[in-house]
């Protein structure tokens, strides 16, 4: 084939044309359709274009034309790490390192994946082995912070996240040391603010003001609300956004949801039959997803995501609406002046806490709760108490492993020791993992409660065999400072 033919395609991505590109790609593979690279190309181009699945399709079909190729198995890995198809991404990685046992890209892939699938013993053992290759890889530092977190060293956590920074400034992994804070026992409010405000300040290139001034709606005009989350799906973000999105009265709110995820389920689908507007994102960069959102005309738009992974917090730099709001999605303040309210009520921060000036959003308080629980379907019936049947009081909690520190340990272990022959019940699905097991039952029996007193148990497919659960437990346990919110839902409901 003529070379300015066959190069036509890198033309036009160098012009900013991606689905000129696309075009040039597709013609030549009808001429070749046995070529596994230009099959790779393709999906190359369609991964830039956040086009994960699609690009997927032709990653898998590069590696059946070129099963020695490893750059088709290693980016099919990380489209499969981009839409959470995690264990077929690790088959892919595992591809790659049989063919390049010292692959940095695909031992990365792969310590992701195994950190998505909870088996940090092996994400441990990667990683471990991208920092003796090269030390200087953040990437291998990031996620060795987030292992880190689950084995509760959280001041080499923070060490960690901070050594990433150092080699390579980057948002997200600000934006991933930030939210890790918050389980963090011995940091403040003020250094959560500040290291939010830092981050914040890091992204102040100039904003956009694509807000038009409006007046208070006209008479029989309804409000025009948009959400932005990449939750849309079963998440705790979901289940509680249903609440809220099924209440919402259509003769006085237009809704806008903007996913921001290629992940859709059966809560995906209840939302979008109860939105007015549905708006799959994922696809558009932060500048296209402001000028899309701006577009809208939005009296309101709320962030739901906050600090977590897959948040579109950068948009909300620019003034998008007249009012700006973050919810549900963050446990804590986003940094930006460009939020003006943080939505919360008088228990999750109450008037008088000191620490509630360490908010770059005002808080609006509801006068009734910020967030309302309703289970995703129906649920197992609320079981007799086990103490009647067992002899013995069981206290139990399904919190995010992450919350357990020191402190929480501690408190733990008084109420063993108050009551001889109570047991106690963890749930995660972190304790799959052999190491994270027998650290977190070193834990108690280095404080003298045996082994035999503190069950640890895994994750469970199906919501309704997690809620069975709460049969064998007599009194639920909080966490702290970091404390349970669909947890502590599910707790009080069974």
């Amino acid at each position: 084939m003529n070379t300015d033919q066959s190069d036509t395609w890198k033309s036009h991505l160098r012009s900013g044309r991606p689905d000129k590109a696309l075009d040039a790609l597709q013609k030549k593979l009808d001429l070749e359709p046995g070529n596994g690279l230009i099959a790779n190309d393709m999906g190359v181009v369609l991964g830039m274009l956040r086009q994960y699945g699609e690009a997927l399709r032709y990653f898998r079909l590069s590696t059946r034309l070129s099963p020695d190729h490893i750059h088709s198995h290693r980016n099919a890995g990380e489209a499969c790490n981009a839409i959470g198809r995690y264990r077929e991404a690790v088959s892919f990685f595992r591809s790659v390192l049989d063919l390049a046992p010292d692959d940095l890209g695909a031992l990365l892939g792969i310590s992701f994946s195994y950190i998505k699938l909870r088996r940090f013993t092996a994400a441990s053992g990667t990683i471990n082995r991208v920092l003796e290759l090269d030390p200087s890889q953040a990437s291998g530092w990031n996620l060795l912070a987030l292992v880190q977190l689950v084995y509760w060293e959280f001041d080499a956590s923070l060490v960690s996240f901070r050594k990433a920074l150092s080699l390579r400034p980057s948002n997200d992994v600000r934006s991933a040391m930030i939210f890790s804070m918050n389980y963090l026992p011995a940091i403040t409010q003020k250094e959560i603010f500040d290291a939010s405000r830092m981050w914040a300040e890091a992204i102040d290139t100039p904003s956009l003001s694509l807000a038009k001034p409006r007046e208070k709606p006209a008479r029989g005009r309804r409000l025009r609300v948009g959400y932005v989350s990449s939750d849309f799906r079963r998440h705790p973000v979901g289940q509680f956004f249903l609440s809220l999105i099924g209440a919402h009265d259509s003769r006085v709110v237009e809704s806008f949801c903007y996913s921001s995820s290629s992940r859709v389920d059966d809560v995906t689908q209840r939302i979008k039959g109860l939105a007015d507007h549905f708006l799959p994102v994922i696809e558009l960069d932060d500048a296209v997803l402001a000028e899309r959102i701006a577009k809208d005309r939005l009296d309101v738009l709320v962030d739901m995501g906050g600090h977590t992974a897959g948040s579109r917090l950068n948009v909300f730099r620019h003034r998008l609406a007249p009012v700006q709001i973050s919810w549900l999605g963050s446990p804590n303040t986003s940094g930006l002046s460009t939020i003006d309210y943080w939505m919360t009520d008088n228990i999750a921060n109450p008037m008088d806490a000191d620490d509630t000036r360490y908010f770059s959003e005002a808080l609006y308080r509801l006068d009734g709760p910020s967030l309302c629980y309703r289970p995703l379907e129906d649920t197992p019936a609320v079981s007799s108490l086990p103490a009647l049947k067992n002899g013995y009081v069981t206290f139990g909690s399904c919190n995010n492993s992450r919350k357990i520190n020191p402190l929480v340990i501690e408190a733990w272990v008084t109420i063993l020791r108050t009551l001889p022959d109570a047991r106690l019940i963890l749930k995660d699905g972190s304790f799959g993992d052999l190491f994270v097991r027998t650290r977190t039952l070193r834990q108690f029996t280095s404080r003298g409660i045996p082994a035999e007193r503190v069950e640890l148990r895994r994750h469970t497919p199906g919501k309704d065999q997690h809620l069975a659960t709460y049969d064998d437990i007599d009194i639920a346990l909080d966490t702290f400072p970091y404390n349970g919110v669909t947890t502590t839902g599910d707790a009080l409901w069974m």
